[in-house]
């Protein structure tokens, strides 16, 4: 990469509405760009990004290696390169023969046990170390694989990453996790089993949304640039949420029916603090941030009481849902970061 070259530029003001600014002409030489053409210019706060590549961002290639790696960092290792917004990955797994042991036992929801380090006791579906990847790619938005070989992939990036999509997938993960929690919880009391175990599914579908969202975040910034780090903060704790209330999930397919009516009552006072905090973010009071803490507050008190009242079962869920209740408080404290401006901070 050749040394950055800064130069400054006078704005020129044409007609009432319009500014103008030139670009250096040996760098508009070196990228083609002409007289007419049209480029990409996108504001980061203070700082305008001008592109000329094609009309879109390039954020480069990455080669990894996920040779050898612990079952649980395999998924790590490829969505963090997916997260960080690179266009063109190159995913290295070693021969066949290297990796058989590795991947010939993961069962047809593999992608879980990679991401939770674990095997399944029997395997319903044989997969190689290619088809092991390809299942973990096509979890992911608008990537696809271009080439494959025995001992490596080639993934590369179709259209471009659009923040016009980063709003919807926001509020859909919101919305899956309110109705996420109320399903296990019905689950629970219905004895439905067959909803437990399409939790798995439904968490496969956040961590999509999630990941997507992440990307984004990556490659384009928040709205709000500044507070970029904010939202990659509160994407992240949301994935948090959903995965506990997936532990709780596959937790209740074997002891629902050891909790008790005053565990249940917490889980759903704790699906409500979660309703709670998207109303506060999508039409932010400070009253609905008082009551949230309030909440938080009693909620405390109360799994104070049930914890040493619980039989094993009832305390492995509560405290699932008390990891939860933290995930909502640090979420909501987010939430104030990114909303201050708009509705708490004093108007003058």
């Amino acid at each position: 990469m050749g040394a950055k070259l800064r130069v400054k530029r006078k704005v020129i003001k044409q007609g009432h509405n319009t500014y103008t600014l030139t670009l250096p002409i040996k760098w508009a030489n070196s990228q083609g760009v002409k007289a007419g053409a049209e480029i990409d210019v996108i504001e980061q706060g203070k700082t305008l990004i001008i592109n000329a590549e094609n009309n879109k961002e390039s954020f480069g290639k990455i080669e990894i290696d996920i040779t050898g790696l612990p079952n649980q960092l395999i998924w790590r290792f490829i969505s963090s390169a997916y997260r960080a917004g690179y266009d063109e990955i190159k995913i290295n797994f070693g021969g066949i023969e290297d990796d058989k042991e590795r991947f010939l036992e993961f069962s047809h929801d593999m992608t879980d046990w990679i991401y939770r380090g674990e095997l399944p006791k029997k395997s319903s579906l044989k997969l190689t170390a290619l088809d092991a990847v390809q299942a973990i790619i096509n979890r992911f938005i608008g990537v696809e694989i271009t080439e494959q070989r025995p001992n490596y992939v080639i993934v590369k990036q179709f259209g471009e990453i659009s923040y016009n999509e980063f709003g919807n997938a926001l509020r859909r993960i919101q919305m899956l996790l309110v109705s996420t929690g109320d399903d296990i919880l019905t689950a629970i009391d219905k004895n439905d089993l067959s909803v437990l175990k399409s939790i798995h599914m439904i968490d496969t579908n956040l961590d999509r949304f999630e990941d997507y969202c992440l990307r984004v975040l990556s490659v384009k910034g928040y709205e709000d640039y500044k507070k970029t780090p904010a939202m990659y903060s509160t994407i992240f704790l949301l994935e948090m949420v959903g995965d506990e209330y997936k532990r709780i999930a596959q937790h209740a397919l074997i002891e629902s029916k050891n909790y008790g009516k005053p565990a249940l009552v917490f889980f759903k006072d704790i699906n409500s603090q979660i309703e709670a905090y998207n109303e506060l973010f999508y039409s932010p009071t400070k009253q609905k941030a008082i009551k949230i803490f309030e909440n938080d507050h009693e909620l405390a008190e109360t799994v104070k009481k049930l914890y040493p009242l619980g039989n094993n079962y009832e305390k492995e869920l509560l405290h699932h849902l008390k990891k939860i209740a933290r995930f909502m408080i640090s979420l909501t404290e987010l939430a104030i970061d990114l909303k201050c401006e708009s509705c708490f901070a004093v108007k003058n």
